[in-house]
Order: structure tokens, then C-alpha cells, then sequence
């Protein structure tokens, strides 16, 4: 709000009009990942600007950020993909969640990620639901739509299957079975940069 005062935020937060127009059919619950990692970036004391997905046109509108984070940025273009991506090779880092760069901005669904190279990562379907994820201390239970995805990447986690019987208090936290071989955090190293997926819409939590 000062006048000519300039940001020193180092990570920036991508924000899509387009993600926003055509989320989930026009669900209203579009913002809910931005709003969830906002909310520890403020917690933390770590400044963070936002990026317009839509006024990204290369690597060069990115380079002053340590961190990029895609919060579940689903509908993205090719021209801001390829800007990410040649970010990341340049030394850059991108945090990505769940559905970024599975649908095109004007709707569309890819065949597979656009940025499935930076992120280690191809597309083999999604589950909606609850579900718990590999933690040292013993499974952590979570809940949302999960991308099944198969990864070339170093898995940090994996899915673990719950029992179909739900809980039994009537909460998100249904006795946890097995681990199964869906990555649910994976990072990965692409040229100078590395990346971060998260598998599924983390953000509520």
C-alpha cells in the first residue's frame, strides 16, 4: 500500500484466474489450497507474493523467487508451464499439489500433466475420499481427492490404504490397513532446480 515500496518476498504463490473459472465445475472452493498454505506462509513469518498464473510469459517473470508454490493450480496454460519448467531447470524450486497442470485454461483435461517431467510424475487416475499417509511416527490420517500417479522421482511418502468400513466414531479417521505403492510426496531433482509434489489437496489440513 506504501507508494513505490518494493517486495522482498522470495516465494511466490500462484494464483489462475482460469483454475479459478472452471474449478470443479464451477465449485466454490477453488481458493480453499491458497487459503491453507497463506495460512502456515503467515504462521511461518515468510513473506510470499502472488503470482497471476496468466501474466506469466517465461522463466524470466520467476527468477526472483527461491520458491514457487502451485497450490492445486489445475487449469494452467502451456506458455506458463513451459515457464515453470524452465525455471525449475534453471536452479529454481516448485512445491506442487494435487491436480497443477492437469487441465489446460480453457477447461480441458490433459492427457497427462503438463509439467510431469519437473515433477517426476504421470497421471494414472484419482480417488476421492480417506485415505492415510507413511509418516515415521506411524500412519497420518487425511482425507480429499488423491491423484494416483506413478513417479520416476524419490518417493518422501507413500499412500496407505484404510479399512473400507470407515470409522467407527464417524470421523476422517478410519483404521489404517496398508501401505500401498501410490506415492503421496515425491521430490525430484530436473536440471539446476528440484521440485516437490503432494499427491493430493493438502491445503484444508
Amino acid at each position: 500500500l506504501a507508494e513505490k515500496a518494493v517486495s522482498i518476498a522470495k516465494i511466490g504463490m500462484v494464483f489462475s484466474w482460469a483454475t479459478r473459472k472452471y474449478f470443479k465445475a464451477g465449485a466454490m472452493n477453488w481458493s480453499t489450497e491458497i487459503d491453507g498454505w497463506s495460512r502456515l506462509l503467515i504462521g511461518e513469518h515468510l513473506p510470499f507474493d502472488l503470482i497471476v498464473a496468466e501474466q506469466v510469459a517465461s522463466a524470466a517473470d520467476l527468477k526472483r523467487y527461491d520458491l514457487v508454490i502451485l497450490p492445486n493450480t489445475a487449469n494452467t496454460s502451456d506458455a506458463f508451464c513451459s515457464g515453470i519448467a524452465e525455471y525449475v531447470r534453471n536452479g529454481g524450486r516448485v512445491l506442487a499439489v494435487g491436480e497443477t497442470s492437469l487441465f489446460d485454461e480453457k477447461g480441458y483435461q490433459r492427457p497427462d500433466f503438463a509439467l510431469k517431467d519437473p515433477l517426476g510424475i504421470s497421471s494414472k487416475g484419482s480417488m476421492e475420499g480417506n485415505f492415510a499417509i507413511e509418516r515415521p511416527g506411524g500412519p497420518e490420517p487425511a482425507t480429499g481427492i488423491f491423484q494416483q500417479v506413478s513417479s520416476t522421482a524419490k518417493i518422501l511418502a507413500r499412500h496407505v490404504a484404510v479399512d473400507p468400513a470407515g470409522s467407527v466414531a464417524g470421523a476422517r479417521d478410519p483404521f489404517p490397513t496398508k501401505p500401498t505403492d501410490w506415492p503421496v510426496v515425491v521430490t525430484n531433482t530436473y536440471g539446476k532446480g528440484q521440485t516437490v509434489y503432494v499427491a493430493f489437496d493438502v491445503g484444508p489440513m
